[in-house]
This record gives C-alpha cells, structure tokens and sequence, in this order.
C-alpha cells in the first residue's frame, strides 16, 4: 500500500512539474525579447538582471544570442 501511494504522489508531482515546465516555456520568448528591448534601450545587465530575477551571465548569453 505505501508503494502505490508513493507512486501515486510521485504521479501527481511529475505532472504538476510537467504543467510548470509548460507555462515556463510559454513565456520564454516573450522574457527574451523583454530582456532584448530594455538592453537596446539603455538598461543594463545588472538591472536586467535585478529586475527579471536571471544571473547576469544569462542575461549576456541571451544579448549575445547562445543558447
């Protein structure tokens, strides 16, 4: 019985992490081209990186167009 209900909680965390990962995607390019416009504005990346809560070294690897 406990075998079962571990899987089953294990189940229920999988998916839930599944429909995170989801709506994390979605706003994936939206926050890149957010992130694109303020740095062509004049922000910098520690303000970028501030705000949106990213690692600067992130934030110079979506300016610098890897990964």
């Amino acid at each position: 019985m406990a075998k079962q209900t571990a899987l089953e909680r294990l189940e229920q965390l999988g998916k839930q992490r599944r429909e995170h990962q989801a709506a994390l995607d979605a706003l994936a390019l939206p926050l890149k081209v957010a992130i694109l416009d303020a740095l062509a504005a004049g922000a910098s990346a520690t303000e970028v990186a501030e705000i949106t809560g990213l690692h600067r070294s992130r934030v110079y690897q979506i300016r610098d167009g890897k990964r």
